[in-house]
């Protein structure tokens, strides 16, 4: 690793059979990546960041990635478009999500969240 947190693909070896699992969640929540990772923050995805592209992989990459991922984002754009349309949304303070890392992560509970009628 170089001074800058920056791994050289070229000083990776593995020995064939060799088993690799990455963790999206940890990915995606590592001080070292992310300088406030555990706060959402939008700019950090806009065009013109700082961050590699492959830090953020919500999909996976590359040509395994996932055969739904266009049609997830444009589903979900319309979604959350609509949805702030309509609706003011505030999470429950009295039910936090308690994550469970799987294939994808998941809550134990459920994401329970307070909509407000925007008038």
């Amino acid at each position: 690793m170089d001074p800058t947190g920056v791994y050289d693909q070229s000083s990776f070896f593995c020995p064939t059979g060799f088993l690799v699992f990455l963790s999206f969640y940890d990915l995606h929540h590592n001080p070292k990546v992310w300088p406030n990772a555990e706060v959402f923050d939008p700019s950090q995805f806009a065009p013109g960041s700082s961050q590699h592209n492959h830090a953020f992989l919500p999909f996976s990459e590359g040509s395994r990635n996932c055969i739904g991922k266009q049609f997830a984002m444009n589903e979900m754009k319309v979604a959350v478009a609509l949805t702030l349309l309509r609706f003011e949304l505030a999470p429950d303070p009295f039910r936090v999500p308690v994550p469970t890392p799987r294939i994808v992560l998941m809550s134990k509970n459920g994401i329970h969240l307070h909509l407000t009628k925007l008038l």
